[in-house]
């Protein structure tokens, strides 16, 4: 009798540590993954990884007014992102502050904090998923040797011409329609696109290739999103949601030259 109930205690003792260890080791799994997420959360937020040994102690800020915020991306594909780069043509910037939402027409503040001090360029614009440059909004000089750079207020009109040139035509439509090689006439390169398009007649009777103020009367918003009409147009891997949204708003407000 004694030595079974010595053998039960000796069995609860193992099955208590066994289960002290499973909950210490759940407590320890749930606190890395809690931590995990408030760093990821972290970096995610300012957009902004950079290594220590490229810090230093210098802040630019400005004021930006958006317009049009509702072609502001919202993919990683497509970014606006404020950044600083140690020297102009620079293939990475050494800050980053990505800007996911801002309110029409309302002054913004963008900061770049912990900046390197031999900075010499801030830029404004529209990036890829590797942060390459489609599209600048604008790029200043930094040559101030102060701690904290302020560029002042700047007004950004995000649906400018030249965005709808380089963020959709130049990256999914010149292999098509550019140079000598021109599918249907059609010519979308740099300095010839808007005339070939804006009030211009297609084959569709009553549906110019685009019409200043209407959508839906615009043939190229059709040949871009309904399979009937576009057929291969409407599945270009290159062309992402952002693209269309920044067409129809650019075509909605008169299709201006810039």
């Amino acid at each position: 009798m004694n030595m079974k109930h010595d053998s039960e205690i000796s069995n609860r003792n193992i099955i208590r540590r066994f289960w002290k260890t499973t909950v210490a080791v759940s407590r320890i799994r749930k606190t890395s993954a809690a931590v995990l997420s408030v760093l990821c959360f972290t970096a995610c937020d300012s957009g902004d990884i950079i290594p220590k040994k490229d810090t230093g102690n210098k802040e630019i800020v400005a004021t930006v007014s958006f317009t049009h915020v509702e072609t502001i991306p919202a993919v990683r594909e497509r970014k606006l992102a404020f950044m600083s780069y140690t020297n102009p043509g620079d293939e990475q910037p050494n800050r980053m502050h990505v800007i996911t939402t801002a309110q029409e027409g309302a002054p913004t503040e963008l900061s770049l904090t912990q900046v390197p001090d031999d900075t010499r360029q801030v830029v404004l614009a529209l990036v890829d998923q590797d942060n390459q440059i489609i599209y600048p909004f604008f790029e200043k000089e930094i040559s101030s040797s102060s701690d904290r750079v302020d560029l002042g207020a700047v007004t950004v009109n995000l649906i400018a011409y030249d965005r709808v040139q380089k963020q959709l035509f130049n990256q999914s439509c010149l292999d098509c329609h550019s140079g000598g090689n021109l599918s249907r006439g059609l010519n979308l390169g740099e300095g010839q696109s808007y005339r070939a398009i804006v009030n211009v007649e297609s084959k569709v009777p009553g549906m110019p290739i685009v019409k200043p103020g209407d959508v839906e009367s615009s043939l190229i918003v059709k040949q871009l999103t309904d399979y009937n009409t576009g057929s291969f147009h409407t599945t270009l891997t290159t062309m992402k949601d952002n693209d269309i949204t920044l067409l129809k708003e650019w075509i909605r407000n008169g299709a201006p030259v810039n």
